[in-house]
């Protein structure tokens, strides 16, 4: 299937990287702006311009997490955590995802539970949402269902379980999401798989940390996110550079959302975020350094994750994770829109959009726009689309800098389909096992023939 690239009067197109069959034809650039393209004159997407990025950290952990006291020496407590966030990191929002379980990896207690919503509500001049982590290690994988490290991050201080549960208190998440669904916090939280392609730990290759993608354990309400990257490394999938330890390519977040295709069943529509999984009570604090890396869990320092939003504020912010319409970085903090447009409906994120034409009698025209911009200066050096967890194009352009816009128009020859964008920008890393490049992911786009 060839496809035709639209390259905006920003910049040179260079086709590189996709092999013969699957590399466009060039053709010449029109001008920056067509309609088709849901672009301004300026090469805005239409339903990004009057938006801007709350960057934010919703997973991290202080001395109230027993492994991060015993084995990083964490003495930093939720308040001191929410303002190294907000005061160093500079994060519009953040989240202290303690383990909840009474024993081992928590020590977990209701004192630890108040002391922590007490100190949060004190916070001025950042979000916070209350949370806290689920975390089911068991061994063998595929005799014990369920498995994963869950993330429950709660909307606000308003509707509230009594304190945090773990595995100690519910065997499946499902339990847990049942559990919940009693309390206040009901149609109030939300619950995002951890390194969901880890199979085993660095000192512990017998436990399996690696989620399960079972049709029981996936839901388009409660959990509608996954997490692609964090000090583990990254889940994204087989062949990923910074790959989590254990790598399980069954386990990934690209298999997760290849069953879509086969089982056509909304919770494998995932949005995509990160985070740093930060054990020394520094959320948000992605700086590449060796004092920054915890060798226990990886070799990384985690990621961010970026919502588009209207303000930056409480309401604003949790309507953008439920919608899906975020990206998740390796730190960097690049403002990435992805939009796409087929037949008359155009969607961003974490969208669907829908169609009527059968593609063997009448072909659909798909109409991708990417716009990135990254922070600080770093040069945007490449764009990957991948359509159905395949590389649908690899891309560079010599006249990039720390803006690029690229637009692609692709033919859908399946009825269902959807696409994500992988950015990458120079970085100036130096750790020996980190790639020399930031990355940003998009959050997918969905394709379905009503």
């Amino acid at each position: 299937m060839r496809g035709r690239w639209i390259l905006s009067a920003l910049v040179t197109l260079v086709l590189a990287g996709c092999g013969a069959d699957d590399k466009p034809a060039p053709t010449t650039p029109p001008p920056a702006y067509d309609p088709n393209y849901g672009c301004n004159a300026g090469g805005r997407s239409q339903l990004y311009v009057a938006l801007q990025v709350a960057w934010g950290d919703i997973h991290s952990h202080t001395t109230y997490s027993q492994d991060a006291l015993d084995r990083e020496e964490c003495t930093l407590n939720p308040a001191a955590a929410v303002a190294l966030a907000r005061d160093v990191d500079h994060l519009d929002f953040v989240a202290i995802t303690d383990h909840a379980e009474s024993g081992p990896p928590g020590y977990y207690t209701q004192v630890k539970w108040d002391s922590m919503l007490v100190q949060e509500q004190a916070a001025g001049g950042i979000v916070v949402f209350p949370a806290f982590e689920y975390t089911k290690t068991v061994r063998p994988l595929e005799n014990d269902r369920g498995n994963g490290h869950k993330n429950i991050i709660l909307r606000d201080y308003d509707h509230l379980p009594p304190r945090g549960a773990g595995f100690d208190e519910h065997n499946l998440p499902t339990q847990l999401w049942s559990w919940l669904d009693t309390t206040p916090a009901v149609n109030h939280y939300i619950c995002i798989p951890h390194h969901p392609a880890k199979d085993s730990d660095y000192e512990n290759p017998a436990i399996s940390m690696a989620t399960d993608w079972s049709s029981d354990f996936v839901d388009a309400q409660i959990q509608p996110l996954v997490e692609i990257y964090s000090r583990h490394g990254s889940s994204e999938m087989a062949g990923c550079e910074e790959p989590v330890n254990g790598f399980d390519d069954d386990r990934t977040v690209e298999s997760a959302l290849k069953m879509w295709l086969t089982t056509h069943n909304a919770g494998y529509k995932l949005g995509i975020m990160a985070s740093t999984d930060t054990h020394f009570g520094s959320p948000g604090h992605t700086v590449e350094s060796a004092g920054n890396v915890d060798e226990r869990l990886g070799y990384w320092t985690g990621g961010l994750t970026g919502v588009w939003v209207s303000n930056v504020e409480r309401g604003a912010i949790w309507d953008a994770l439920k919608a899906k319409n975020c990206t998740a970085t390796t730190g960097s903090r690049t403002d990435l829109e992805f939009t796409l447009k087929c037949e008359d409906t155009l969607a961003p994120m974490g969208g669907t959009v829908t169609h009527t034409a059968s593609y063997v009698d009448v072909p659909v025209p798909v109409y991708l726009h990417i716009r990135a911009r990254s922070a600080g200066g770093a040069t945007i050096t490449r764009m990957q689309i991948f359509r159905n967890g395949q590389l649908l194009s690899d891309q560079t352009a010599a006249g990039w800098t720390d803006e690029a816009h690229l637009d692609l128009q692709d033919t859908l020859d399946r009825e269902f389909a959807f696409y994500r964008v992988k950015v990458w920008q120079a970085s100036g890393n130096t750790l020996p096992q980190n790639v020399a490049f930031e990355r940003t992911w998009s959050s997918p786009i969905w394709i379905e023939r009503l």
